[in-house]
């Protein structure tokens, strides 16, 4: 399968709770004014028998200059793999961490013919530049197939990390939510991740008294209930399509004022 097969590192990291990524843009000057849909997670293709995870990690350190372990990541989960357009098969391992403050990305290069049938090789970079992006603006800009890769991270991302629900007076007994008027018109229960329960406090329940704030394990809901969706301001909250019920609460504290 050689030629047909790369594996590459999905750096992530988390600002004000929000997913970012990391791209790079191909070098050479077939991508000089190439954007959207030509930036790729930095990836290369196995050297002999080499375990994707080892190409994965190999790869990313010759076209960025940096190891992931530089990058502060530990221990890769895989995303599996996709086939883009061309045929070949992309396996993805993500990691979270962070670029090393105040250093630079150094690719590797290639040599190629050019200008076209000129004779003269030329040296080119790997990738002329790299950054992190948040979730929209990445999927403009990744190839269009590895876009999966960025729906398979938030999957696992929100699985991991509780949500919340506010509650008013008389709305949870212990046992059973009972839906509010938004939730009845919208037709899901509003949820919220842990650092928007503040800006939905400020926004929908400023002044109120006697709010409850529900701690619920993803983990514990029907499968396939809870959807992460576009809302307010571009963000992502999570909406649960099904019956809140006792055994996906974990906790609940008292809040006051529309504050968290």
């Amino acid at each position: 399968m050689a030629g047909r097969e790369s594996a590459g590192v999905l750096l992530y990291r988390r600002v004000d709770g929000e997913l970012e990524i990391f791209l790079v843009h191909p070098g050479g000057p077939f991508f000089v004014r190439k954007d959207a849909g030509a930036w790729t997670l930095p990836k290369g293709e196995p050297d002999g028998d080499e375990a994707l995870e080892a190409t994965a990690r190999r790869e990313f350190a010759e076209e960025t200059g940096q190891t992931v372990e530089a990058c502060g990541v530990g221990a890769l989960t895989p995303l599996g793999d996709v086939r883009q357009k061309g045929g070949k098969v992309v396996h993805a391992f993500a990691g979270e961490g962070d670029w090393p403050a105040g250093v630079a990305l150094k690719s590797g290069t290639f040599e190629m013919e050019w200008p076209p049938k000129s004779g003269e090789t030329q040296a080119f970079p790997e990738v002329d530049r790299g950054g992190f992006f948040d979730l929209p603006t990445a999927r403009a800009k990744i190839n269009a197939a590895q876009a999966a890769f960025l729906d398979r991270l938030a999957e696992i991302v929100d699985a991991a990390a509780p949500i919340y629900k506010i509650v008013r007076p008389g709305e949870w007994d212990g046992a059973r939510y009972t839906a509010s008027a938004d939730d009845l018109r919208d037709g899901f229960v509003h949820l919220s991740a842990g650092d928007q329960v503040e800006g939905t406090l400020a926004k929908h329940f400023a002044g109120e008294r006697g709010l409850r704030v529900l701690t619920i394990d993803p983990k514990r809901l029907p499968a396939g209930a809870l959807r992460w969706e576009i809302s307010r301001g571009g963000r992502r909250f999570p909406h649960l399509y099904g019956a809140l019920t006792a055994e996906a609460v974990v906790g609940e504290r008292a809040v006051g004022s529309g504050k968290k």
